[in-house]
């Protein structure tokens, strides 16, 4: 997480600019609305301060969230399963494309006969070999 530091030096300085202003204003002796007015830009300061603080606190926990799935993923995909799951699906994939093709081409050269049952029983022996 990244501080934005010039905030919280703006804000400090506001607040010494304005204890400074209270404390000239007490020692030459101005009446108290003086001393009150004075006192605003420190309150609002403080205020400042506060809701930067809460929302570099919800940022920083947003992003350790963030980390902790990125962590989580990254752990999924370089696992020995993920890759042994996805080997499978791909040589799936090769078989059934194979098999595809060649029901595409019983279809065209004999078109629907009873060969292209034959197809149909091995498309479902695929789908039984390769099922969980």
């Amino acid at each position: 997480m990244k501080k934005n530091n010039q905030t919280y030096i703006k804000i400090l300085l506001v607040i010494a600019v304005s204890v400074t202003l209270i404390i000239v204003a007490r020692w030459i002796n101005l009446n108290g609305f003086v001393q009150g007015v004075a006192s605003i830009p420190a309150a609002c300061a403080l205020l400042a301060a506060l809701f930067q603080i809460l929302r570099d606190q919800f940022n920083y926990e947003k992003e350790e969230e963030l980390q902790k799935k990125q962590d989580f993923f990254n752990l999924g995909i370089t696992s020995h399963m993920a890759q042994v799951a996805f080997d499978k699906h791909v040589e799936f994939c090769e078989e059934y494309m194979k098999e595809l093709h060649e029901t595409v081409s019983t279809l065209f050269e004999r078109g629907p006969t009873d060969k292209v049952m034959k197809h149909v029983s091995n498309f479902y022996e695929l789908k039984h070999k390769y099922s969980l």
